[in-house]
């Protein structure tokens, strides 16, 4: 029966071999396990920069010492045990083996290694990784982030509340625009929402139809000026016979000249004397001329 007690908080560290899962025992190690936490949530400031054949050591943004804590109850009962060195800040060791001996007797136990992490780590000890003879490693393995997945110390991760203020949408006021100089100063602070494409274009759309409706309105009242209605009444009707060109030497269109004018001029029917010589008189006394202009006046009359 283990007499080892439950692990109350979990963190989790992200380096370039891959992630690593720390399961701590923050109710009997409260001050140590929180500073190793805090140093989790930094875990692009990680390292790994030494290992040994019985453990590895793994480096910190610093700080702090973490003050000597313990327990009966925990112990190096089993491999991959996180401790943490009471005398250099941000100093961490991970053991690979129980058979830790005095090297980290001095040191305060926060937590254990859980998932595959394990892998990894043994593979840091092997003989294909370079170090020196003190087993400091010629390629250090460079965290890249850190989370805190049980977070049983209330720790604000200032990063994570950034990106939550970000995410928040604010509300925008809609507001009439003025080209006035009084309202300049109101609208000066004031996010402008924009029309919808669809809208814009019918809006485009009738002002050109209303452009188009104004250019025909203008071309038909800047037409040629009309004759009022007054003027043309005083005017003599003009037939197409008369604005016709007259052959002079026609005899027919001669007469119809003149019986046109004696209608336009009815006080002129009274017959004028006679100019005319006797040679040109016809039957009655009448000429042939005014012979026809008798015969088509009487005709008119019918």
């Amino acid at each position: 029966m283990s007499l080892e007690p439950a692990t109350s908080g979990t963190v989790l560290w992200r380096s370039v071999r891959g992630p690593m899962e720390v399961a701590l025992f923050a109710k009997q190690i409260p001050n140590g396990t929180r500073r190793f936490a805090e140093h989790v949530l930094r875990g692009n400031e990680m390292t790994i920069t030494r290992v040994t054949e019985k453990y590895v050591e793994l480096t910190g943004p610093g700080g702090e010492a973490v003050a000597k804590e313990s327990n009966s109850r925990i112990r190096f009962s089993q491999p991959y045990m996180v401790v943490a060195d009471t005398r250099t800040p941000g100093r961490y060791a991970i053991t690979l083996t129980t058979q830790v001996g005095d090297e980290l007797a001095d040191w305060t136990i926060l937590g254990k290694v859980r998932g595959d992490a394990v892998y990894w780590l043994r593979n840091l000890a092997g003989s294909g990784t370079v170090k020196d003879e003190d087993g400091v490693l010629q390629y250090a393995v460079k965290g890249v982030g850190g989370d805190i997945l049980e977070n049983v110390w209330n720790i604000k991760d200032e990063r994570r509340e950034a990106t939550q203020n970000l995410e928040v949408k604010t509300s925008r006021k809609q507001v009439s625009l003025s080209f006035e100089d009084e309202d300049e100063e109101a609208t000066a602070d004031v996010q402008i929402r924009m029309r919808p494409v669809k809208k814009v274009k019918r809006v485009q759309k009738k002002q050109k139809e209303e452009e188009s409706e104004k250019a025909v309105t203008e071309s038909i009242t800047t037409g040629p000026a009309s004759t009022p209605p007054a003027e043309e009444a005083g005017k003599p009707l003009r037939s197409g016979a008369e604005d016709a060109p007259v052959t002079p030497t026609d005899p027919t269109l001669e007469k119809l000249r003149k019986f046109q004018e004696s209608l336009r001029q009815p006080n002129r029917s009274a017959k004028k004397p006679p100019t005319h010589s006797n040679a040109e008189e016809g039957i009655d006394g009448l000429s042939s001329e005014d012979e026809d202009l008798e015969f088509l006046n009487h005709r008119w009359s019918k």
